[in-house]
């Protein structure tokens, strides 16, 4: 009985993998993006209505 070998992974296999991962990254990415604003947002809100408060 002869050994197994295992099948060598194709340039098309790690190809397909690093833009599956970039794609999760740039995902990511945007969603932190899109945070950051909505909290920068929801911050220029709040002073607004302090400053409006004050007056």
């Amino acid at each position: 009985m002869g050994k197994t070998y295992r099948k060598a992974p194709t340039d098309k296999s790690k190809k397909r993998k690093k833009r599956i991962w970039k794609k999760f990254q740039i995902r990511n990415a945007l969603k932190e993006v899109v945070h950051d604003y909505e909290d920068e947002k929801k911050m220029s809100e709040l002073s607004d209505e302090y400053l409006q408060a004050d007056s």
